[in-house]
């Protein structure tokens, strides 16, 4: 939209100093450029505007510091994530294989994958995300597969032994599945 306002200041500019060295459409000129040069000045500020409260609504939603309207990128480490199944293309494997990097190290070094240089091209679903603002952690589908069926499994014990009771708020309160696990082993072996 950026561009658009600056085609339209400089169509503006054109016609005025056309219309400055024809004197038959001197008038007709001038006011075509007036009306380009308000156009381009409005669709600049709405430009403006729109990326200011883009900016407002990244910044609430997701905790992340956004310091200026051209926030520099290289302030954080970049790395790759790919989805860890077996649809990733070998572009994204070896991208996720990389150390994390600057924000201008990955595009001008390793080529930007985000913008759809992988193999999967459009089809990525894997992403580029700053290591230092979001925490995330891989792991092996298959053990975590095994963890949730194991607490699945435990959590049906615990209905059937408590009589379809609701869960204790000590058990929401552990934010992994191991330490659920251990709570609920712990509580079905001490109320046999």
């Amino acid at each position: 939209m950026k561009k658009i306002g600056i085609i339209i200041l400089v169509l503006g500019i054109l016609c005025f100093v056309v219309g400055f060295f024809n004197s038959d459409f001197y008038w007709l000129l001038k006011i075509i450029s007036f009306l380009l040069l308000g156009m381009g000045i409005l669709i600049l500020t709405i430009s403006a505007v729109s990326k200011s409260e883009e900016k407002k609504k990244l910044t609430k939603e997701f905790q992340i510091p956004l310091d200026a309207a051209d926030d520099d990128l290289d302030n954080y480490l970049w790395s790759w994530l790919d989805m860890g199944d077996n649809k990733v293309c070998p572009d994204c494997k070896r991208y996720a294989d990389m150390e994390p990097a600057s924000f201008t190290e990955w595009i001008q070094n390793r080529s930007e994958p985000s913008r759809g240089d992988t193999a999967c091209g459009d089809k990525c679903r894997c992403a580029l995300y700053p290591v230092d603002l979001i925490q995330v952690s891989t792991g092996d589908n298959k053990a975590m597969h095994d963890l949730s069926t194991k607490l699945n499994d435990l959590i049906v014990k615990y209905k059937t032994a408590t009589n379809y009771a609701k869960l204790p708020k000590e058990y929401y309160a552990i934010d992994n599945f191991k330490g659920q696990i251990k709570f609920l082993t712990n509580f079905l072996e001490l109320n046999k």
